[in-house]
């Protein structure tokens, strides 16, 4: 088998790891991350047991936030292109 992404034109697939701010080691699991700003239409995912997280069809100047019960929510500002 073979995955094949496919995303509009200027955009792309942002993937990442929630771990604690002050001790990396510690991963976050079921945090949800949102990207919106750059590209037309807000984007979200819930990171998985291993704290992984893709968001697709992430383009421009976003601002990502990422949430999660018992825990202060962290916003970045970043931009995604090629």
């Amino acid at each position: 088998t073979r995955d094949v992404i496919v995303v509009p034109h200027g955009t792309y697939r942002l993937s990442g790891l929630i771990t604690e701010a002050d001790a990396p080691g510690i991963i976050i699991p079921g945090a949800r991350v949102e990207a919106s700003g750059g590209a037309d239409v807000p984007v979200s995912a819930i990171a998985d047991a291993d704290g992984r997280y893709s968001l697709y069809g992430v383009g421009g100047d976003v601002k990502i936030r990422v949430s999660r019960d018992g825990y202060e929510s962290s916003i970045t500002r970043l931009s995604v292109q090629d």
